[in-house]
C-alpha cells in the first residue's frame, strides 16, 4: 500500500489494494501442506503444483467476491517477470499489471527476508541488493527504485554500525538520502 501511495494511487483505492494484496497468497490453501512445508527442492509435480496458487489464488477472490479486474491482478501476476520468466501464463514487461509488479517486488523482499524450512533469512540490504540486481530483467526498473527510496536502504528497524563503531536502530528513513536514515 505504502508503495502504490508512493506510486502516486489515490487514496480511495488503498482497501481494495490491501485486500487484495494481503489475500496474493491465498491460492496457497489448495497446495498440499507437504508441498508447501517441504524442506528441500521441489521435484517437477511439487513445483507444478505450486505454480498454481496463483490461479487459485484468482478463483477463491472470484468467489469472494467484490474484487474489480485490477484487483484480480494482484493475486494473479505476482509471479510473473518482466522477462516473462515468471508464472502460471508467462507474461511480459506491460502485460503484467502494474499493481502485480509491485506486490512481486514487495513479495520477493518478503520471502528472502523470512525464515523458510529450507533456508535463513536474509539481512535486509542482501535482499534488496538480490531485488536491485534484478531490476530491468525481472523486476520493473522504475519500481525498484521506488521501492528502494520508500523503504529506504536500511529499512525501519535495521541494526546499522554507525561510523563510530556504535550500533543503531533506523528509526525512519530518509527520503532525500537512503543512505543515511534516521537512527
Amino acid at each position: 500500500a505504502v508503495l502504490a501511495l508512493a506510486d502516486g494511487m489515490a487514496h480511495s483505492t488503498l482497501p481494495a489494494i490491501i485486500m487484495a494484496t494481503l489475500l496474493h497468497d491465498i491460492g496457497k490453501t489448495r497446495v498440499p501442506l507437504e508441498i508447501l512445508n517441504k524442506p528441500g527442492r521441489f521435484e517437477p509435480h511439487e513445483w507444478q503444483a505450486m505454480r498454481q496458487h496463483p490461479l487459485y489464488s484468482g478463483e477463491m477472490l472470484v468467489e469472494i467476491g467484490g474484487f474489480s479486474e485490477e484487483m484480480m491482478a494482484i493475486p494473479t501476476q505476482h509471479h510473473e517477470r518482466l522477462n516473462g520468466s515468471g508464472y502460471p501464463h508467462g507474461l511480459k514487461g506491460d502485460q503484467i499489471h502494474r499493481l502485480a509488479r509491485m506486490t512481486a517486488v514487495a513479495d520477493v523482499y518478503d520471502v528472502l527476508t523470512s525464515r523458510r524450512t529450507y533456508r535463513p533469512a536474509l539481512p535486509l540490504h542482501k535482499a534488496l541488493l538480490h531485488i536491485y540486481k534484478g531490476r530491468g530483467t525481472e523486476f520493473d526498473e522504475e519500481i525498484v527504485e521506488l521501492f528502494i527510496k520508500t523503504l529506504g536502504i536500511y529499512p525501519v528497524g535495521s541494526l546499522v554500525e554507525l561510523n563510530t563503531s556504535e550500533r543503531a536502530l533506523v528509526y525512519e528513513p530518509n527520503p532525500e538520502d537512503s543512505r543515511k536514515p534516521t537512527v
